[in-house]
């Protein structure tokens, strides 16, 4: 699984970042894993929809465009919910409270940044 770090306006926001991009990673997601923090996140590619069946956390989840604009923010997704955004092409989960810490919010540009090579 590749990792980087994403970016606000230049700012990381996250700096580490898992980057799923195959169907196996969307599928398992934060499936399994440890909680994550501030500061780290799972992209998921070609990804319009979410649940967290499953999980023992809440998250937050931002729904990004084809150019990484965010187009919606869902806060405090409890375990054993779905959340979706028709108009999404990638999603961004994030620790819970994290979308509210560092204001994020439709209209702001993420930008991916490759780690793993």
């Amino acid at each position: 699984m590749k990792l980087g770090r994403l970016l606000r306006d230049g700012d990381c926001i996250v700096d580490r970042a898992m980057f799923a991009d195959n169907v196996f990673e969307r599928m398992r997601g934060l499936l399994g894993r440890p909680r994550i923090g501030p500061g780290q996140a799972m992209v998921l590619t070609r990804c319009g929809a979410i649940h967290t069946c499953g999980m023992r956390y809440p998250i937050d989840v931002l729904f990004l465009d084809r150019g990484w604009r965010i187009i919606d923010v869902k806060h405090q997704i409890h375990p054993w919910r779905m959340t979706q955004c028709l108009r999404a092409v990638n999603t961004v989960e994030i620790a819970a409270g994290e979308a509210h810490r560092i204001s994020l919010q439709p209209g702001d540009k993420l930008t991916w940044f490759d780690q793993t090579s």
